[in-house]
């Protein structure tokens, strides 16, 4: 869970282009995309403060470690 209700998840899923990670809003209701479909967005981990997330995802070269605001913004290397 994103928030103390439970009533949003993160998720990591594959909508047929890629492993992506998804915030999943009010019991499924709403799918809201955090990464690109279609490059590979792993394990990801909420980081202390709620702000972001931090996951494993394809970059150039392999595999990297990224981060992302559950805000909005293009996914950032670490």
């Amino acid at each position: 869970p994103l928030d103390e209700r439970g009533t949003r998840l993160l998720v990591a899923r594959d909508a047929g282009r890629g492993p992506a990670l998804a915030i999943v809003e009010d019991g499924g209701a709403g799918v809201r995309p955090l990464t690109e479909e279609g490059r590979a967005a792993i394990a990801p981990a909420l980081t202390p403060d709620g702000r972001e997330v931090v996951f494993v995802g394809a970059g150039e070269g392999g595999m990297n470690l990224f981060r992302v605001a559950l805000g909005a913004g293009p996914a950032a290397l670490v």
